[in-house]
Order: structure tokens, then C-alpha cells, then sequence
């Protein structure tokens, strides 16, 4: 879209009259400065998420941790990874660009979670990066207890396993 932006601006359409820069103008600065942004973020090696017991950090979100009891529900769509969390005002959106994104298109910003991550920015796919959070996340009594009960199972099929009567 940029470069017929630049073909319009160019005399491609109209011959260069004022229509031509009504037109070219707004579609190159906006399909252009996405271009520049997302070429731009495919040679940023800075680390963009970081997972851990201590919590979830999502660079472009915010610097701080996010707790991973906090999050309420996770979920992939395509490339990106959209999180859900029970308090979203704990965990304000701090980076500039997701504010500016956020503040130009509120509505469609929410549908996609309260923090989300488009995984082909990333070296993993979003299938990894979910199984990375689940994994992190500490478990709870109840799972525990019921990893101990799973445990406890013989090989006979289960707790009501009868090896005498098999």
C-alpha cells in the first residue's frame, strides 16, 4: 500500500493535481510509517517478553511484572496472544506506543485483551508462548492435591485398581 501511495504521489493518478496529494499523501504516511514501524521492529533485539515465576513482563505493555495468578484467561488468534486479567488497573499500559494505539482505537483495543503480543514479532510461536506462561505459573492447592492423587494411582487404572482382581 505504500508503494501505490508513492506511484499516486508520483502523477500516477490525476497527473499530479491536488487530488493526487489529497489522496497519496494520507495513504503514504499512514501505510509508509506502519511499514517503517514493523521493518523497524523485526531488527529490534531487545528482549520484549520475559517469563518467570516472579510474573509475565511484556516490554511494549509496561517494565513491570505482571503476576501470573492475575491472569484470568489466556488466548491465541493467529500469531498473537491475547491475555485477560482480573484486575486490569494493576497492570496499566505504560509503553507509548500501546497508548497511543489504545487512545486512537479504544474499542477494537479491548476485543484484543488487556495485554496482548503478536508473536511473529518474537522468536517463538504463540503456542509456546502460552505453554511458557502455563508452565511458570506456580500451582494451586487444589492442583496440587490433585497431582498427589494422580500420583497415587497404580498401574491397574486408577484408584479403584484391584491388582487381585484384574
Amino acid at each position: 500500500m505504500a508503494i501505490a501511495s508513492v506511484w499516486v504521489l508520483s502523477g500516477g493518478l490525476g497527473g499530479g493535481s491536488l487530488l493526487t496529494w489529497v489522496v497519496g499523501l494520507p495513504g503514504f504516511l499512514f501505510f509508509g510509517g506502519a511499514m517503517v514501524g514493523f521493518v523497524a521492529a523485526l531488527f529490534d533485539r531487545r528482549v520484549k517478553v520475559s517469563v518467570s515465576p516472579q510474573g509475565l513482563v511484556v516490554y511494549p505493555h509496561s517494565p513491570r511484572p505482571i503476576a501470573l495468578r492475575s491472569i484470568k484467561r489466556i488466548g491465541t488468534q493467529q500469531s498473537q496472544v491475547r491475555i485477560l486479567l482480573h484486575k486490569p488497573s494493576k497492570y496499566p499500559v505504560e509503553g507509548r506506543w500501546r497508548k497511543a494505539l489504545i487512545a486512537i482505537s479504544s474499542g477494537i483495543q479491548r476485543a484484543n485483551g488487556d495485554v496482548w503480543m503478536f508473536c511473529q514479532l518474537y522468536d517463538c510461536s504463540a503456542r509456546e508462548m502460552v505453554d511458557a506462561i502455563r508452565a511458570a505459573r506456580p500451582r494451586t492447592k487444589f492442583e496440587q492435591e490433585i497431582d498427589a492423587v494422580v500420583a497415587s494411582w497404580d498401574e491397574n487404572g486408577g484408584p479403584y485398581g484391584d491388582a487381585a482382581h484384574g
